[in-house]
């Protein structure tokens, strides 16, 4: 089953990138589709946005974290198996 987004990664750092890299673990696949296209249209920064660039070292540390916990249950589901 497809885990949901990790909550410690609210707003504006990692949200995103924490979610496939748990997808990848579980042993997703990903492929590029070709003729598609994603188009991402301009906005301002967001305050949420503009606050990441004060904890972006808390941000690092919490995805260090989070890495070593998803390798660390990816361990324990291969010996399960």
């Amino acid at each position: 089953s497809i885990p949901r987004f990790n909550e410690r990664f609210r707003g504006y750092g990692k949200n995103k990138v924490s979610f496939f890299y748990e997808l990848n673990s579980l042993g997703f696949r990903f492929f590029v589709l070709p003729y598609c296209f994603l188009v991402h249209v301009y906005h301002t920064d967001s305050a949420t946005k503009k606050q990441h660039y004060g904890h972006i070292g808390r941000v690092e540390k919490l995805y260090s974290k989070f890495k070593e916990e998803v390798m660390l249950q990816r361990s324990q589901r291969t010996i399960i198996q």
